[in-house]
């Protein structure tokens, strides 16, 4: 309550023992005790004519409007209000029910500073009942108003963070097992707004090789460990990432009762990491490449070329000394040499352009024995030096959807491996296979098989395998990384099966009138 100046309280008449005031001295001691209340408030007060004007005010009335006591009586109240019609609209209200309360208005000073207010009015009448005007008073709220505004900003704010970070805000009540999220949670796990939430609903979203991760490390929360963890939901049938962190809270025995926390949609995120591993994956295995075929380049095809000058440097020196049977013999062994060097230069150069995607891909429906012949006019004249007969044990009714080069390069090599570890006078048979979904071609020998360890090296361009072959025959054992990729390309794959002393059984899978590739 407002203390009374001194100055004020000293003019208020003083009550004479044993006799009463008279009339003047009751009038001025009134005048004095309503001013004393009207300064009593911190807030502006007004009182006004049922004209509108003001006729009396306080000094938090003279601070909130830059002006003075004398300068506002007599003027309309409404013109001190930033909205004058809404101030009039309310001043009518207060006529109408007797009193108005928390009508909201905003005051403007002299110097245009705004003041929010709560507009509380009543009437006063005289004592024959008659209205004579209204008391107001204007709660000042600027402060609380401004609080409010910026606590709607922050909400705003926070709101537009978590929906552009994927951020949601969730609370459970550990003890009742009641789960409350924010908008952008339901969002995040695809779940209708107002859905009764529990922990056994979160767990459903999880994904099924992750739950028991999540329980795991749900349980350690509990136990006062630290809860921050990644994992995937699924959500409308397709899976998502996300990341958790919670505070959980305990009682004074330890006990937990409450766990505060946010989940994050992170699947974004997770696909680049994903892709970064899968680039290094691929970056790394490029480098091993790149140092297979260069160890290649640096000895595999030196090898060849350093017997074709051996062989045709002697042949220069010794041409008119040599007979011609020693003649025909350095030249077979130079053309063997040459053929070698050509055979290992081709291989390289295919899987290089492999790797690049540079080899045309178009697949067609062809016939399987057509490309067996065609394979076979190649390579019957190696069979025959070995006495190997070559069996295309194929149907010509098969379905095969396949790029021809492509498909007689990998029979190829896979025929020209089999006559190269299959002894003299053995077999070679070409077999395929028709099932609803796709063809299993076999080019499958009766020579000396493959050792187990050597099984896994086949397809593996860090481990090469180059073995000679029942004649002597040297090759780089690209060809078999040749057929992977091109089987591969069409959406095959390629296995082997073999056993040392009995011979091996190459297979391939080709779609059956289905592009994959």
């Amino acid at each position: 309550m407002k203390k009374v100046d001194k100055s004020e309280a000293a003019k208020l008449p003083q009550k004479t023992e044993g006799t009463l005031l008279d009339n003047e001295n009751k009038l001025q001691y009134s005048y004095y005790y309503v001013r004393s209340l009207i300064e009593a408030s911190h807030d502006p007060f007004v009182t006004i004519n049922v004209d509108g004007e003001i006729t009396d005010v306080n000094t938090a009335t003279e601070n909130a409007t830059g002006l003075p006591r004398k300068t506002l009586i007599g003027t309309n109240f409404s013109d001190y209000f930033t909205e004058p019609k809404k101030a009039i609209i309310g001043y009518q209200k207060v006529f109408e029910q007797g009193k108005i309360i928390n009508y909201p208005l905003t005051i403007c000073s002299t110097s245009n500073k705004l003041m929010d207010v709560l507009y509380n009015a009543s009437l006063y009448r005289d004592e024959q009942r008659n209205i004579l005007g209204v008391f107001a008073t204007a709660r000042d709220i600027t402060e609380i108003k401004q609080k409010e505004e910026k606590l709607l900003k922050n909400q705003y704010y926070l709101s537009k963070a978590q929906e552009i970070g994927s951020l949601g805000i969730w609370e459970l009540d550990i003890q009742k097992n009641i789960l409350k999220w924010t908008d952008e949670n339901y969002k995040i796990f695809g779940v209708p707004l107002g859905t009764e939430l529990t922990y056994e609903l979160f767990l459903c979203c999880i994904h099924p090789d992750d739950r028991d991760f999540v329980n795991e490390k749900w349980s350690a929360g509990l136990r006062n460990e630290p809860y921050d963890i990644e994992h995937r939901i699924i959500v409308n049938d397709k899976v998502k990432w996300i990341r958790e962190k919670a505070d959980i809270q305990f009682d004074s025995k330890g006990k937990p009762i409450m766990a505060i926390g946010f989940c994050q949609d992170i699947t974004k995120r997770k696909q680049v990491e994903l892709e970064l591993i899968e680039n290094e994956k691929r970056l790394r295995q490029l480098n091993i490449d790149k140092d297979r075929f260069i160890s290649i380049l640096g000895h595999d095809l030196r090898s060849p070329f350093h017997n074709l000058l051996g062989l045709s440097g002697l042949l220069s020196k010794n041409i008119h000394k040599y007979d011609i049977d020693k003649i025909e013999n350095l030249a077979t062994n130079i053309n063997k040499s040459a053929q070698s060097s050509f055979n290992l230069l081709d291989d390289l150069l295919n899987w290089a352009r492999a790797q690049q995607g540079n080899i045309p891909f178009n697949p067609v429906n062809p016939s399987l024995t057509d490309i067996c012949n065609d394979v076979l006019i190649i390579l019957n004249p190696t069979a025959n030096a070995k006495t190997i007969v070559i069996n295309c044990l194929a149907e010509d009714n098969l379905n095969i959807f396949a790029d021809i080069d492509m498909l007689k390069a990998v029979l190829r090599n896979l025929v020209s491996n089999a006559i190269k570890f299959t002894n003299n006078g053995g077999a070679i048979n070409i077999n395929a296979e028709q099932t609803d979904s796709n063809v299993t071609i076999s080019v499958s020998d009766n020579g000396i098989g493959i050792a187990p360890d050597d099984l896994k090296k086949l397809f593996d361009i860090s481990e090469v395998l180059t073995t000679k072959g029942t004649a002597e025959e040297t090759g780089t054992g690209l060809g078999l990384l040749l057929c992977k990729e091109f089987v591969e390309k069409h959406g095959g794959k390629i296995w082997v099966e073999s056993e040392v002393g009995k011979g091996s059984d190459f297979k391939f899978t080709l779609p059956n009138n289905l592009r994959t590739g």
